[in-house]
């Protein structure tokens, strides 16, 4: 009688063992999924807006999205650097500005880039979204090559 009771007990520890391994399996089966999801649905991610260029000849394209801060904007820019055309070979300095509806334009930011390159950044602002008129980005001399009229 004794025998069978410890198998009984051993019995239903294993059982117990096995559901909890089952229920961790499939809680972490559904945890993945749910990020697959989510990211797959884009939630979180902002909503990148292409920039216009200025002239046939603009080497850079460019996706902007903005996301309120407090104390001001954060912008995120995504650019890819076409592979050939009118800018030749080499590396070039750009800018990235923002100009307000009132006031001077503010600096974000500038870089160097060549050829093929891809360049993201984040850059916060203080001006709020509603009190900015465009964004640009401009080469190392001020030239304007894209705009994001806000």
């Amino acid at each position: 009688m004794l025998d069978r009771a410890q198998r009984s007990r051993r019995t239903e520890r294993r059982r117990r063992r096995w559901q909890s391994a089952g229920t961790a399996l499939v809680a972490a089966c559904l945890g993945v999924l749910a990020v697959i999801g989510v990211r797959s649905a884009g939630v979180g991610q902002p909503d990148f807006v292409a920039m216009q260029e200025v002239s046939a000849t603009v080497p850079v394209t460019a996706s902007l999205a903005f996301e309120g801060e407090p104390g001001g904007t954060l912008v995120r820019m995504q650019c890819a650097y076409k592979p050939t055309g009118a800018a030749g070979s080499g590396k070039w300095t750009y800018k990235l500005y923002v100009v307000p509806k009132t006031g001077e334009p503010e600096e974000l930011d500038s870089w160097t880039a060549g050829v093929g390159d891809e360049y993201e950044l984040k850059a916060h602002t203080r001006y709020q979204r509603a009190d900015i008129q465009k964004i640009e980005i401009r080469k190392g001399d001020g030239t304007p090559l894209l705009v994001l009229n806000a």
